[in-house]
């Protein structure tokens, strides 16, 4: 958590989601709860690039952290507004948030 610096909601989501499942998938979530954290360090010392919110926001999706992933995805977005992938990401997340006609509009 020490990682992720003032997202305290952040770090907090992180560790409920891998406590809640057992064997297999919490080694995976440990895993993509890790990558965030390294995730974050890169952000926090190269704010400017764009493929590292899209990265971070990948990881979120995994982690059924869907509202943190529609932030970093819009992140991305706004450094690089043709990034495919991140409408994609972002797209996938409004999805399972269930505003769909928002997912929708993002494959345009």
């Amino acid at each position: 958590c020490k990682a992720l610096g003032n997202a305290e909601g952040l770090c907090v989501a992180l560790k409920l989601t891998v406590k809640r499942l057992g064997g297999e998938t919490a080694s995976l979530n440990l895993q993509n709860a890790r990558a965030v954290a390294t995730l974050s360090e890169r952000i926090r010392s190269e704010p400017g690039e764009a493929v590292r919110y899209y990265e971070r926001a990948c990881k979120l999706l995994q982690l059924s952290l869907f509202s943190e992933a529609v932030l970093d995805a819009e992140a991305c977005l706004r450094l690089d507004p043709k990034f495919g992938k991140a409408h994609f990401a972002k797209g996938r997340a409004l999805y399972f948030l269930g505003e769909h006609a928002a997912a929708f509009a993002q494959y345009d």
